[in-house]
């Protein structure tokens, strides 16, 4: 096929968690290439007219989106959308799935009512013209420790080891200080403290598992002087922390693993995630998952979330999760034949 590549790059002076480099899109672009199909990088960052005329004049028969854009906890929304207005066909979840998946308040409440465990919450917003906002909220309801966040932001944006509070007091001032820079909300969350989980799905790995991948688990190398809690913070995530992070299979009773896996694959089906999702855990000391938030559109940054455990940059996770992709996003806009797909395992 003809693969417009849709992306932001990577600018060194104000760098974004979705931007790529130019490694980065060469290697994501030949990835493709040796699927066999023909790639055309089409860069998405300015003005919507000019994305637009970029997008369509290449003449695409898919569209691999890979862009999140620089401003705003939404976005991820805007290529999807404009993608959709175009009438062209693309990869991922639409913009009215993201929509809920970016919001955390909103992703919990469909969990909850889907019928699984994730941690009880609060949401505060700050009432319009209150120069504070979060200091009289009531959370009662909530047992320490409470971690504080942004309720519509990714990669850890806003997320330190400070975030975690002992209690409602520091939670409350910690939620008072995010929202001056997170209006839109913030979330209160009770901290589940266990193992740092997270399950990987692909709509169109035929594993026997419904197209969730083997549960993946955030090892945690701290220093001596590091906080009680382990947070992978937005510090972690971009290399500025003394706390390293290591990424393996996580070695499970069965019915752990099985029930990870279904929880996984309940909530991407509650949100209706399409061709690839993330979710992310807490295992508790007793073995039970507790989910706390799904990923609709995991980076595919080599090196990075799904593609993590490449032994070599874009091989062969990386080809393998393209190909899922575009086989599952081919298929619903009927750009192929029906048919099985088996493509290799990425292992995570």
């Amino acid at each position: 096929m003809r693969i417009a590549l849709a992306y932001n790059e990577d600018s060194p002076d104000a760098p974004t968690p979705g931007s790529l480099s130019a490694t980065d899109l060469h290697t994501i672009s030949t990835a493709v290439e040796q699927l066999g199909h023909e790639v055309l990088p089409v860069e998405v960052s300015g003005p919507v007219g000019r994305i637009a005329d970029g997008l369509t004049a290449c003449r695409p028969d898919l569209v691999l989106d890979v862009a999140e854009g620089h401003r705003g906890g939404m976005r991820q929304l805007l290529y999807p959308a404009l993608l959709d207005d175009l009438g062209l066909p693309h990869t991922g979840s639409p913009a009215h799935v993201l929509a809920t998946a970016l919001d955390k308040h909103l992703t919990k409440l469909v969990l909850r009512r889907a019928g699984l465990d994730t941690p009880e919450w609060v949401l505060l917003r700050r009432p319009d013209g209150a120069p504070r906002g979060a200091r009289e909220a009531d959370l009662s309801a909530l047992t320490p420790p409470l971690i504080v966040k942004p309720d519509a932001e990714g990669w850890s944006t806003g997320i330190t080891q400070d975030s975690v509070a002992e209690t409602p007091r520091e939670a409350l001032r910690t939620a008072d200080e995010l929202l001056a820079r997170y209006p839109g909300g913030v979330l209160v969350e009770e901290f589940v403290t266990g193992r740092d989980m997270t399950v990987g799905y692909l709509e169109a790995a035929d594993n026997g598992h419904g197209g969730a991948l083997d549960p993946m688990e955030y090892v945690f190398a701290a220093p001596e002087d590091a906080a009680g809690h382990a947070v992978f913070d937005q510090a972690i995530k971009s290399g500025r922390s003394t706390t390293s992070v290591d990424r393996a299979r996580a070695r499970l009773p069965e019915p752990v693993d099985t029930a990870l896996r279904e929880a996984a694959l309940t909530a991407v089906h509650a949100l209706g995630c399409r061709d690839f999702a993330r979710a992310d855990f807490r295992l508790t000391p007793d073995g039970t998952p507790r989910l706390l938030e799904v990923n609709a559109t995991p980076t595919l940054r080599p090196g990075r979330g799904m593609a993590a455990d490449a032994p070599v940059p874009g091989a062969p996770a990386l080809r393998n999760i393209a190909d899922a992709l575009l086989t599952s996003a081919a298929h619903r806009h009927g750009l192929t034949p029906d048919g099985p797909h088996r493509p290799d395992e990425p292992g995570n």
